[in-house]
């Protein structure tokens, strides 16, 4: 899979290269924008060239090749987009076709799949439907021995179980089906690589068993609104349990429930992840990404951080403070980061949550607690991350743990931090400064710390009062084109203004 995904990755940004494809506007790296004369001649060439049908409904009302089977036996690929009426015919013979693509108009479609449409399209590899109400898979799908990938997406679904017939399918997608149960024949998809069940919103049963018994199974996408009912133990129960996905390679998880996460977990061959814990799931860009996000109450001293190698993307929410000082401790166990986000919150209660605690000294004894985050530790000497590009810090409160400097960063060299493009410091009231500048050679000279920094946000820290402890006479930011400072009363910084654009607010 990752080789098929490489060459993907590669031919995509050929394509932009040539300006053939343009970046989507939401500027996300998985998605890609096309310009509708690029389309147009593209569908033409395909046309022409690759015997490739392409038709919206309006086109397929007035098309009369249906019945034409000379012309229909020459396609390589149908593609047939916002179909609203059931045009299909009862079977299509099409001998070359390799692959199928049928949306329906997601608002006014009666389209349906008739039992014996599949019947003589033997060669078909890819077969993607959308938006179709299939409640019973046709049975012809069955007999399409070459079929490698078979996507469903928000389609009516209630008996898929004919797909034990596929042998050869790798590819498995049921995104924002309404299957309640994933069929235990699913089981014997030898082949299977890849299983997609995102947005599975009534799926409530993953029998025990099937995805262990997939034994090439490398990818598995869950993710948000979809299966939670993680078993704890492994034996004599009705669901999936945790440890089935040990064999993965790439892994996309929503884990609500923290009491099913089994002590102990390991994932040894995880390449690509997106895991998070807790009751809220965080969308973005896809990388190895983990969240441990509020009242999810996990231990991190099960190890969990430090067996998910390469994390790229780290967020940690309302830990207590041994959990934090263990991860920090773990860190610095493993060498270098891998880390290019880290966003540490630990967010004050809403106004509302704020007159309940008045009447309640339990809740603001207990929240009190939970704002003691041991911060500054995560940057002493023996923890490096050349590769942290962004940092984001929320209500923590420092002052709990370092005694003698109320600071974020210390040990600070001309090494670290050079791929720093983002700062967000907020509400944290005791914070008086970020760096501690302690090696003397460093105090002689002036330093560029962040050579990349694009953008610094320090806003309500009431205590700060510098930006850099220490005998430094310049401190520069040759990368910066956005500087905020809000809320920050005893603050004093001295710049230079250069040619770089700088935003003051």
């Amino acid at each position: 899979m990752e080789v098929a995904r490489a060459r993907v990755h590669a031919l995509v940004h050929k394509l932009k290269a040539s300006c053939m494809l343009l970046n989507h506007i939401s500027q996300k790296k998985e998605l890609f924008s096309m310009h509708d004369v690029v389309r147009d001649v593209a569908i033409l060439i395909a046309s022409t060239e690759q015997n490739v049908f392409s038709a919206t409904n309006e086109q397929v009302e007035g098309y009369r090749e249906w019945s034409d089977e000379s012309a229909i036996k020459l396609y390589t690929s149908i593609v047939l987009h916002d179909i609203r009426t059931n045009l299909l015919p009862e079977v299509v013979e099409s001998p070359q076709l390799k692959l199928l693509f049928i949306c329906a108009d997601q608002e006014s479609s009666s389209l349906t799949i008739p039992n014996k449409f599949f019947e003589r399209m033997m060669q078909v590899r890819v077969i993607n439907l959308t938006n179709i109400n299939l409640m019973s898979l046709p049975s012809s799908l069955g007999l399409l021995s070459n079929l490698r990938t078979l996507s469903l997406d928000n389609c009516k679904l209630l008996d898929i179980t004919v797909v034990r017939d596929l042998k050869k399918l790798e590819i498995l997608c049921l995104r924002g089906s309404n299957i309640k149960m994933l069929p235990i024949e699913v089981s014997e998809l030898a082949r299977l690589r890849l299983l997609g069940l995102r947005d599975c919103r009534e799926l409530e049963v993953i029998p025990a068993n099937v995805l262990s018994n997939l034994s090439h199974l490398e990818e598995l996408y869950i993710g948000y609104n979809s299966f939670g009912k993680w078993e704890v133990e492994m034996e004599g129960v009705k669901n999936a349990s945790l440890h089935e996905l040990k064999h993965l390679t790439s892994l996309e998880l929503h884990i609500k429930d923290v009491n099913t996460l089994p002590r102990g977990l390991f994932f040894p061959k995880l390449q690509r992840y997106k895991i998070h814990i807790g009751g809220y799931y965080y969308a973005g860009v896809w990388r190895r990404e983990l969240k441990i996000c509020p009242d999810s109450k996990i231990r991190l001293k099960d190890g969990l951080i430090v067996q998910l190698q390469g994390i790229e993307d780290l967020g940690l929410s309302k830990l207590p403070e041994q959990d934090v000082d263990y991860f920090v401790n773990e860190l610095a166990k493993v060498g270098p980061s891998q880390l290019k986000h880290l966003h540490i919150w630990n967010h004050p209660p809403n106004p509302a949550e704020s007159k309940r605690r008045e009447e309640s000294t339990d809740v603001m004894q207990s929240h009190e607690i939970i704002l003691k985050v041991n911060v500054n530790a995560l940057f002493v000497e023996k923890v490096t991350l050349p590769k942290l590009e962004n940092l984001e810090l929320d209500s923590i409160n420092v002052e709990r743990i370092w005694q003698s400097h109320v600071a974020v960063m210390s040990c600070v060299s001309n090494n670290t931090f050079v791929r720093l493009q983002r700062i967000e410091i907020k509400n944290c009231r005791v914070l008086e400064e970020l760096i501690v500048v302690e090696n003397q050679e460093e105090r002689k000279n002036s330093i560029v710390i962040f050579p990349q920094l694009q953008y610094l946000k320090m806003d309500d820290l009431e205590k700060l009062r510098n930006f850099c402890t220490g005998d430094v006479d310049i401190l520069e930011f040759p990368s910066l084109k956005e500087l905020i400072i809000n809320r920050c009363p005893e603050f004093l910084m001295r710049y230079k203004r250069t040619t770089n654009v700088l935003t003051e607010k």
